[in-house]
């Protein structure tokens, strides 16, 4: 085996720190970087102050400005709101509605009812937290 030259062995010295950083940084921005989709629709929900932390793998209904739906990340054509069994269960984990802010109360109240007349048991309204004044 021959002698490495003072040159490689200098290259190498320098090449461990930079492989280091770059490590580094790739674990930061995989834990740093947005795990979950983007929403199917643009929603600005409105802010309060009760806002707790929501749990994954629940059921979400998108509703935009302008009423169109998305659910569970799928535009929604018609007015329908296709749940399946599961979703209506008693034990099922409460269906999450993220409207935007600018909705009207009466269209929210709309769907409400219809998820209502749906059988949909349990329903939890989205929002960000208040900000402080």
């Amino acid at each position: 085996m021959e002698p490495r030259s003072p040159r490689t062995q200098d290259l190498d010295e320098t090449l461990i720190p930079l492989i280091n950083v770059v490590f580094l940084m790739l674990i930061f921005f995989m834990l740093a970087g947005r795990i979950t989709a983007p929403d199917a629709l643009p929603v600005a929900p409105p802010e309060s102050r009760s806002a707790g932390p929501g749990t994954a793998g629940e059921t979400t209904l998108i509703i935009g400005v302008d009423g169109r739906m998305a659910l569970d990340g799928k535009i929604l054509d018609g007015g329908e709101l296709p749940l399946s069994a599961e979703a209506l269960a008693m034990d099922a984990p409460p269906l999450r509605i993220k409207a935007d802010a600018g909705l009207p109360v009466a269209e929210l109240q709309r769907v409400l009812r219809q998820l209502r007349q749906a059988g949909v048991a349990r329903i939890e309204l989205l929002t960000l937290p208040a900000g402080d004044s």
